[in-house]
């Protein structure tokens, strides 16, 4: 990663400033709209079958699994372990995700990944575990990468040492198992500063939703990011790049979380409401990929 103390990302360029505002008010929807989504696999059988799955796609000698959480989430990480490891998978667990995703947690990861180099990455937690993840993923495939020069059209040719990568979000609110972009923290600067990466690339391949990693979120959370994944989805549909497919995730999305909300945050233990509330935030995740952000 090369040194970025004087950086701006490049939605901070004036001559970019410009071309953003422009697009925004000139509906560039019909210069180009396309679909990205990752797969998905729900329910509490979503682990074991995913790694059937995997032990297909892999010999032998390439069943090596990362997992990425944070120490509160250990636990987790280590029941997906277990599973992949019954299946004969070598796996390693990384629990150094911090909030906020600072760029020294992720060179830690990037470490880890070159001593285990493994092929395939799962990632369990909230938004900054979600978005570590991308973050080494990134910068194990090209270590030499400017961060602040990526813009969401570049195409790097990724996935030449980990072939796929798999996300179980435990919260229901930022979508990130969805998305290409990922927020991180500059330290090098001062103060420090966030910045937004995205790139199509990042996008996880397969998305795992499961009730069992978002069933104990207490009733603040879950309002929290219910709210956040509907903030989502009203943004998408009223973005000018919108279109037919992303209106589509938008809208449902927003039922969803009219309906099974006010449930969720009074009984978590209604398992319904938790799983509608997990594909709402995926939901609103695909839109604003699809159709960007307007608010």
């Amino acid at each position: 990663m090369t040194d970025s103390k004087n950086s701006r990302p490049w939605y901070e360029l004036p001559k970019n400033k410009e071309f953003i505002m422009r697009s925004s008010r000139e509906a560039p929807r019909s210069f180009l709209w396309n679909l990205w989504t990752p797969k998905i696999m729900v329910g509490k059988a979503a682990v074991g079958f995913v790694s059937y799955y995997l032990l297909e796609l892999f010999p032998e000698e390439e069943r090596k699994v990362l997992i990425i959480s944070d120490p509160f989430l250990e636990k987790s990480a280590i029941r997906v372990q277990k599973s992949l490891n019954s299946r004969g998978f070598q796996t390693k667990i990384w629990a150094g995700v911090e909030p906020e995703v600072p760029f020294y947690t992720i060179k830690e990861g990037v470490k880890v990944c070159e001593e285990f180099q493994p092929s395939i990455l799962f990632t369990i937690g909230g938004g900054s575990a979600l978005d570590t993840a991308k973050m080494v993923f990134l910068l194990y495939e090209k270590p030499d990468i400017d961060f602040y020069s990526l813009i969401p059209l570049n195409f790097l040719g990724l996935r030449k040492k980990i072939k796929i990568m798999i996300a179980i979000p435990t919260t229901s609110g930022t979508g990130s198992e969805a998305t290409f972009g990922s927020m991180v923290k500059d330290t090098s600067q001062t103060p420090p500063k966030k910045i937004n990466i995205s790139i199509m690339e990042l996008m996880p391949d397969i998305a795992i939703l499961s009730t069992e990693f978002v069933e104990k979120m207490p009733p603040k959370l879950t309002a929290g990011t219910g709210v956040d994944a509907l903030a989502h989805a009203f943004s998408a549909y009223m973005c000018s790049c919108h279109n037919t497919l992303s209106d589509l995730f938008s809208l449902e999305a927003i039922r969803l979380i009219l309906k099974y909300l006010p449930r969720a945050f009074k009984r978590g233990n209604d398992l319904e409401a938790r799983e509608k509330m997990q594909v709402a935030a995926f939901l609103s995740g695909s839109a604003i990929s699809n159709a960007g952000i307007a608010l």
